[in-house]
């Protein structure tokens, strides 16, 4: 009985579904804060509608840009997660790590639709979307990166996590320590 609960305890544990839960959560949010941007504008004595929407047109166009961006980086998140059957805390730090620079978009795209001709909101929007645009780019991975975010590497890690946890005193592994994980496509 002990062993029961000890190996449901272990599987709760390194079961991805509470951090792709978290994760997908936090992408519906910053999907909504970018939406809240934008705002229907008043319309000034005389003023056309044309008008009026061509001053909001920087906050369309940041959203825009920034909504594709997390859309890109929510079905990468999606398809790296489809590989993994079991997590460690390390994932979980990694999965964190990912989130961050996607956290702070809706900062990036309210500063360049308010400050839309300063040279300095769009260089602290291009540095938001650096990280993410080098990531695909290179495929995650370049010569001399310590830790690798490709499917590849994330696959072979998860792979390496034991499935099943190892009692003291016991040789024996469950059967389903022998499930195998598909491998990413190279």
């Amino acid at each position: 009985m002990d062993e029961e609960r000890i190996r449901q305890s272990y599987e709760r544990a390194h079961d991805p579904s509470r951090v792709l839960a978290l994760s997908d959560g936090v992408f519906a949010i910053i999907i909504t804060l970018l939406v809240l941007e934008i705002h229907v504008p008043d319309l000034a004595q005389g003023q056309s509608l044309r008008e009026a929407l061509e001053e909001i047109r920087p906050s369309l166009t940041a959203f825009l840009i920034s909504f594709v961006f997390v859309a890109i980086a929510w079905a990468g998140h999606r398809d790296i997660f489809s590989l993994i059957r079991r997590i460690d805390r390390a994932l979980v730090w990694l999965n964190i790590i990912y989130l961050l620079p996607l956290c702070i978009l809706p900062f990036g795209a309210s500063l360049i639709a308010r400050f839309e001709k300063e040279p300095v909101a769009l260089r602290n929007y291009g540095l938001l979307l650096l990280p993410r645009y080098r990531g695909w780019v290179s495929g995650g991975t370049r010569a001399g990166d310590r830790i690798s975010c490709s499917p590849r590497s994330i696959a072979d890690r998860a792979e390496r996590a034991p499935l099943s946890p190892r009692f003291p005193g016991s040789s024996t592994r469950s059967p389903s320590s022998s499930r195998t994980m598909p491998r990413a496509p190279a």
